[in-house]
């Protein structure tokens, strides 16, 4: 099967797979969480920290494995498999019970709470009209609008990035956990825009500060074929984004910057301007801020010295919060 031939058949099942796993399971996440709360604030002897902290564990556990499933249905789709939903259940119940271990309490404990067939309940609340659903179901329908958001965004950045819907998703939900950080945008590497875009969607209302040849790699070329910066422009526009283009090799591009920074995505792939970019948005980032570099798993041949670079870089920071999902790495102030 040709590559194109196999990106179609992705394609085909993207919003089939956003719908079906999207919502089934940030629906039961949502109930999940709530009902995980009511829970742990029963627990006798616990601080509201130590159960916040517990609740956030529990959290965090269910989103990778939100994000992992939604990988392994676009890796299977691209292969020519289609992944059925009792697949996505006995992954779900894997996730269930590594949340139950991560908040410290016995899974008898959990089992009601962490039902992967809450994801059907959740399907099942859908047809019920508006007036229909009681205070009990705020949590899922709170999921079901992110849900929704991000599958709006991703339509109209797709065709802007290299990107794939797993790799997207997993960015947007990173972006998405600094809304309450102050401060701008920013990305290194943007070829047309799309991941721009899916950053200014998720936190709408902040400036978006886009750096990049948009001619393609100095050594290269690649990735400037076009008129990079045109689409860049034209999308970031259309969309109602305010944003400034830094057009030029970095980090020249970067001298006297110094915007306050809530979120940053570094996808360029090579190690010196990805190692000057962790270094001066790490420096920018407002507490509760988060920094996405992609491409950290990717094989050595592929990005030499950006796995080394992020890792150096690392080592000098201090306490910081890190995760690896599917290549891409997060880093958070602590």
């Amino acid at each position: 099967m040709s590559y194109r031939v196999a990106q179609r058949q992705a394609r085909t099942v993207e919003r089939d797979l956003l719908k079906r796993v999207g919502k089934a399971i940030d629906g039961a996440l949502a109930r999940s969480v709530r009902d995980l709360s009511a829970l742990l604030n029963r627990l006798p002897g616990s601080t509201p920290d130590a159960r916040l902290a517990a609740l956030q564990r529990s959290i965090d556990v269910l989103l990778q494995s939100r994000n992992r499933l939604i990988q392994q249905i676009e890796r299977a789709a691209v292969a020519g498999r289609r992944t059925s939903f009792a697949d996505v259940l006995a992954v779900w119940q894997d996730a269930s019970k590594a949340a139950a271990s991560s908040v410290g309490l016995p899974m008898a404990s959990l089992g009601a709470v962490l039902n992967p067939r809450r994801c059907v309940a959740g399907r099942q609340s859908e047809r019920r009209g508006p007036a229909e659903h009681g205070a009990d179901d705020a949590g899922v329908l709170g999921a079901r609008v992110m849900t929704a958001d991000f599958e709006n965004a991703w339509i109209a950045a797709k065709a802007n990035t290299v990107l794939g819907a797993g790799r997207s998703r997993v960015l947007w939900d990173y972006v998405t956990r600094a809304v309450n950080a102050t401060g701008d945008l920013a990305e290194l590497g943007v070829w047309r825009g799309g991941s721009a875009l899916l950053m200014a969607r998720a936190l709408p209302g902040r400036h978006l500060h886009v750096f990049d040849t948009f001619c393609g790699y100095p050594h290269n070329g690649r990735f400037g074929a076009g008129n990079p910066l045109r689409d860049t422009e034209r999308l970031l526009s259309g969309a109602g984004v305010a944003f400034t283009a830094h057009v030029g090799e970095f980090p020249a591009t970067a001298a006297g910057f110094n915007a306050p920074l809530a979120a940053a995505h570094i996808d360029c792939d090579l190690a010196a301007p990805a190692a000057a970019a962790l270094v001066l948005f790490w420096s920018l980032l407002a507490p509760g801020g988060i920094l996405v570099v992609d491409d950290y798993g990717q094989p050595e041949a592929d990005c030499p010295g950006l796995r080394a670079a992020v890792d150096t870089w690392r080592a000098g920071i201090g306490p910081h919060g890190f995760e690896e999902i599917d290549g891409q790495a997060a880093v958070w102030r602590r």
